[in-house]
């Protein structure tokens, strides 16, 4: 079965008030952070989608990588709408491996153990999830005997307290053929979001889990909990890591 992989990196990352597009910021050695994303995962599966937007590969920053199929999508309507706009490549297949770009954190090992506990399960219908326990109060997952209960979101207006339970940015899921017919018979509605009218991806995962996926959670690194959406976030990712 093929391992196909989606990077999410449409956003132009309004919030990190500059006039580059977040994918393309520049890392201390010069390559961008979609690029460096992209030799983060490449190893791992049989096909790499970048799911991004005219903007990012009109710029002259952006470079072409062969080996990935790139994917417009027309308008910044959410994550789970970029996701979904890949479903031709990844319908079908058992092993399927999502991230979104600005998370500059997720390591190689966290990227290869979801793909074995998604292999090595033993059912037919899995969500692996690396999580951390964080006091950023901006997700908060309650899992509960392998299922999904609840998804909190700040963005959305949901109140989540200082000692929270949050993915990383990364999923592998198998039976994608069944979670694109969910998300075309109301998961797609069912995800979006109250305040911000998106299409979101986390409240899509705890409809699957009530429809017989089974979440299996991994404890992620510290590392891969990295993320940045501001200026300050992006300054204590480059000390932390490239001084």
């Amino acid at each position: 079965m093929e391992i196909i992989g989606v990077i999410s990196a449409a956003g132009l990352g309004s919030r990190m008030k500059s006039d580059i597009p977040k994918p393309l910021t520049l890392l201390p050695n010069g390559m961008t952070i979609l690029d460096f994303q992209i030799n983060k995962f490449i190893n791992y599966v049989d096909k790499l989608i970048v799911v991004t937007n005219e903007k990012i590969m009109n710029h002259t920053l952006f470079k072409q990588n062969n080996a990935v199929q790139y994917l417009i999508q027309p308008h910044a309507t959410g994550m789970g709408d970029s996701v979904f706009l890949a479903e031709d490549y990844f319908i079908g297949s058992n092993s399927l491996i999502l991230s979104w770009v600005d998370q500059v954190g997720i390591t190689s090992s966290t990227i290869l153990e979801c793909l074995n506990n998604l292999n090595s399960s033993g059912m037919e219908k899995v969500i692996v999830i690396p999580t951390l326990d964080k006091r950023t109060a901006y997700i908060d997952l309650l899992v509960v005997d392998h299922k999904l209960l609840e998804v909190k979101q700040s963005r959305e207006g949901d109140l989540i307290s200082n000692h929270s339970r949050s993915d990383v940015g990364l999923f592998a899921i198998s039976d994608t053929a069944e979670m694109l017919d969910l998300w075309r018979k109301g998961g797609r509605e069912y995800a979006k979001g109250k305040i911000t009218g998106e299409y979101n991806f986390l409240p899509f995962l705890s409809m699957m889990s009530k429809n017989g996926w089974k979440i299996q959670t991994l404890k992620a690194r510290v590392l891969d909990g990295i993320g940045f959406n501001t200026p300050e976030e992006w300054d204590n990712y480059i000390r932390r890591i490239w001084n």
